[in-house]
């Protein structure tokens, strides 16, 4: 018995080859019809682009966060470097 089945495609795009005839019998998993990869191509470097941006972003932020970070490592070492230079000031002077 021969089944005739109605197909449509889950993506749409342009079709750039049908390799079989209408009404030809087909297998499971047969290509029925091939669409134009060009632009999935292109959606798919331009996703990738701004993946390799936003990381690059992420990069220098986190660069910028261990700058910051670090000066005030430096600053609060100046601090107490400064309040034991005082401290000892103190005790050192007459009385």
């Amino acid at each position: 018995m021969i089944q005739v089945t109605i197909i449509s495609p889950q993506v749409s795009g342009y079709v750039t080859a049908v390799p079989v005839q209408d009404f030809a019998q087909v297998k499971v998993g047969q290509i029925l019809a091939t669409i134009d990869q060009r632009i999935y191509a292109a959606k798919v470097a331009q996703a990738e682009a701004n993946l390799a941006s936003q990381i690059a972003t992420l990069a220098n932020s986190q660069q910028s966060q261990h700058s910051r970070e670090a000066a005030l490592s430096g600053r609060s070492g100046h601090y107490q470097c400064a309040g034991a230079i005082g401290e000892g000031a103190g005790r050192d002077a007459p009385r």
